[in-house]
């Protein structure tokens, strides 16, 4: 497995992809990555660089990077990237990002995502979106249903209000896992 920080001068060709911040990889992130990991393409787990003054600071991280990775590599990925993401890269349109990230960058073939993927600037880039670029530029989207738990969708947001109110048990059987 290779971890890539900088992807200016990266090129790999036949990949297969899911994206996410992965603040807390839980039980929906799993269904993803499980696909991920039995893909016959090459693997790649696309993370975001939450480092303090990048929009998507880590303050309320579940997990932190290296803990994070850790998980993340559980599932044999050929390539982890921690796409930093700066002014410019929050400024990318989301057909700008797709080509010019996902498929000159880590030759995507194949996109594992779940129904409200958003990408792009200001999350312009949503499912129908990324649906037509596929097509445009020769990838398949696989779309899963949300995971849920007690009747309700499991998110990061979710496990940390669980946690912040002390249901400890409830945080952990989203996460799939007692280690927090």
């Amino acid at each position: 497995m290779i971890v890539l920080r900088d992807i200016k001068n990266t090129r790999i060709s036949g990949s297969a992809v899911t994206i996410g911040k992965f603040d807390g990889v839980h039980k929906g992130h799993d269904l993803l990555l499980t696909l991920l990991k039995g893909d016959r393409l090459k693997k790649v787990i696309f993370t975001f660089d939450a480092a303090k003054g990048t929009p998507l600071e880590a303050d309320s991280a579940i997990d932190d990077e290296a803990r994070k990775l850790k998980l993340l590599s559980a599932y044999d990925p050929d390539y982890i990237v921690v796409y930093r993401f700066g002014k410019h890269e929050a400024n990318m349109s989301p057909k700008r990002f797709v080509r010019a990230v996902l498929c000159r960058k880590l030759g995507m073939k194949r996109i594992y995502t779940g129904p409200d993927f958003r990408f792009g600037k200001k999350g312009r880039g949503d499912i129908e979106m990324l649906k037509n670029l596929g097509k445009k530029y020769g990838f398949e989207v696989v779309v899963k249903d949300k995971v849920r738990y007690a009747g309700e969708d499991i998110s990061s947001t979710r496990i940390r209000e669980e946690l912040k109110e002390g249901h400890i048990k409830e945080a952990c059987e989203m996460l799939g896992r007692d280690d927090i």
